[in-house]
């Protein structure tokens, strides 16, 4: 077996994709200041653990500690001031339990008081449950009191802890804290965020910093049990900025979790693996010991009802692990510079009916290889609304080009209709979901004598076949694409559905989770998968509706 890479080097191999960008003048306003970040360091190493058999010793960073935190505290932007200030006004870290995330929130919060803090700053610990906040702001008193030289300088009174030196305040908020005015953040901690039910909380804090000049919002937790949570979404959000699938200049990552079990026989002891246990706590060995694992697993095993908490707490997997669709590798792995658009074509249609995105794929056959050319939509009076909702740079992919914003608030299907029209001379076959296409399809079949559009249902019955072919076909790198920013977002969004019989097909229960572009690709695959395509009769009611009695 091949040596497994922790997933949490995406975060320095991030940062060297940056440092590159930088020295190669893609990044101007950007710059890595090696000095500060050290500084950070340093300040941590002189706190004293608090609790456990290290009580009262000073902290000795581990090295995967210190190069997040060089990271995480040396980057620096060039605001509209002309000043430098920090680069990160968010970050989000993803540990399993016992790697010493609290702690290090704590400490970075004092740090970052003294080194970057503002006189007359504030500092908040806050969480849904209070209790979970108080674990935080605890961190900051513990550390400020057995601290040489800090401790001289603070003083406690009414749950708010007093830093003179700075003039600072650290206090901290349950979920009052959506209805408390007068807060202006200079550094807030959120903990264990897969607790959090909404972003009232989040939401009031991050509001509140807009009058700070640098301020930093952290998010740090484990895993939880419900995929639908507001943690759970910014954990994809987090997942595709330190791979590159999106740009967020602005937020620091630090994914630590199991590797994906392979698939195939071999891999029933996966998560009982020392390998995998290794690979997911960062602080194995230290406040992760070997004992505690091997004990925390043999529960699991012997009781399934404890394999979920065992998946969850110390591995960092979240209650439903996806099965696999194509991974950011084997997508990647496809990319060329350039397409062969000679040969047959063929194309996918997943379209809307009025506000959100419609999607076209066109799939060129050259022999063995499929060059795909992919095509979005989306009405210009909802791309302030879907880009705060779904968190990508709608704006700067419509400015690129790679998104066309068709006039108003509901989808122009005629300005589709005109564009697939444009190139149907040398389209073979349209494949298409009859959902929403059932105007065009009309239109191109009674205007254009175009008799070669196939109604593709979509069931998993339906879809399966098309769905293993598109997939086998990349895992073979017979399919070939530019790296379309928007085509990698909604194939890193694909999770799949599966039915009794084992039929599988994208899962689209999940709104924010766009798959629009994959489904297109998919319904053009189904024209493709068993040969030459047949045409499914339409439904007599789709051609002229009910009748009544």
């Amino acid at each position: 077996m091949t040596e497994i890479i922790p997933y949490y080097e995406k975060t320095f191999e991030r940062h060297r994709r940056d440092i590159e960008a930088v020295e190669l003048g893609e990044k101007p306003n950007l710059r890595f200041n090696e000095p500060l970040g050290m500084a950070y360091i340093t300040i941590l190493e002189t706190f004293k653990h608090y609790k456990g058999v290290k009580a009262n010793k000073n902290f000795i960073l581990e090295l995967w500690q210190k190069k997040a935190v060089l990271i995480w505290a040396g980057w620096e932007r060039f605001n509209s001031d002309g000043e430098w200030v920090r680069r990160f006004d968010e970050s989000f870290w993803f540990l399993p339990k016992k790697n010493g995330k609290t702690i290090l929130g704590s400490g970075l919060g004092i740090a970052d008081t003294i080194l970057r803090g503002e006189i007359g700053g504030e500092v908040y610990a806050f969480a849904t449950v209070k209790k979970q906040a108080e674990l935080a702001w605890t961190g900051f008193k513990e550390l400020l009191q057995r601290h040489d030289e800090l401790k001289k300088y603070t003083s406690i009174a009414y749950n708010t802890i007093t830093l003179s030196q700075k003039d600072t305040t650290f206090q901290m908020f349950g979920r009052d804290a959506d209805t408390v005015e007068g807060v202006s953040p200079t550094f807030a901690l959120s903990d264990e965020r897969h607790i959090q039910k909404d972003n009232s909380v989040r939401d009031n804090i991050k509001t509140a910093m807009i009058a700070r000049k640098q301020p930093h919002l952290m998010d740090i937790t484990t895993a939880g049990d419900d995929i639908e949570s507001v943690c759970y979404v910014d954990y994809e959000y987090a997942k595709k900025v330190v791979e590159g699938i999106l740009e967020d200049d602005n937020l620091f990552v630090f994914i630590a979790e199991a590797p994906r079990k392979p698939e195939g026989q071999g891999y029933d002891d996966w998560w009982f693996r020392e390998e995998v246990w290794r690979a997911a706590n960062p602080n194995y060995g230290v406040s992760v010991t070997k004992d505690g694992m091997e004990k925390a697993a043999k529960k699991a095993q012997e009781k399934s009802d404890q394999l979920p908490s065992f998946l969850r707490k110390h591995l960092n997997i979240w209650r439903s692990e996806d099965d696999g669709f194509i991974t950011k590798e084997e997508w990647d792995a496809c990319r060329v510079a350039e397409l062969n658009l000679l040969g047959r074509k063929i194309v996918g249609l997943d379209l809307s009916f009025r506000d959100d995105f419609s999607a076209r794929v066109d799939v060129y056959q050259n022999g063995e290889y499929f060059d795909i050319v992919p095509r979005s939509y989306i009405p210009e009076g909802k791309i302030y609304e879907r880009e705060r909702e779904l968190r990508v740079p709608l704006y700067d992919w419509i400015n690129r080009d790679l998104i066309t914003a068709t006039k108003g608030v509901t989808i122009d299907q005629q300005y589709i209709l005109d564009d697939i029209v444009d190139g149907l001379d040398i389209t073979d076959f349209i494949g298409y979901d009859p959902t929403y296409a059932k105007w065009i399809i009309n239109k191109i079949e009674s205007n254009y004598n175009f008799q070669n559009s196939v109604m593709v249902r979509q069931t998993t019955w339906g879809l399966s076949l098309a769905t293993i072919f598109f997939r086998d076909l990349v895992r073979e790198k017979r399919v070939r694409h530019l790296g379309d920013p928007i085509m990698n977002w909604h194939i890193s969004n694909v999770s799949l559905a599966k039915d009794n019989q084992g039929n599988i097909k994208p899962d689209r229960t999940n709104v924010r989770k766009k798959v629009d572009l994959v489904a297109a690709v998919i319904n053009a695959f189904a024209c493709i998968a068993t040969g030459e395509p047949v045409k499914q009769e339409k439904s007599v009611y789709e051609e002229r509706g009910l009748r009544e009695l």
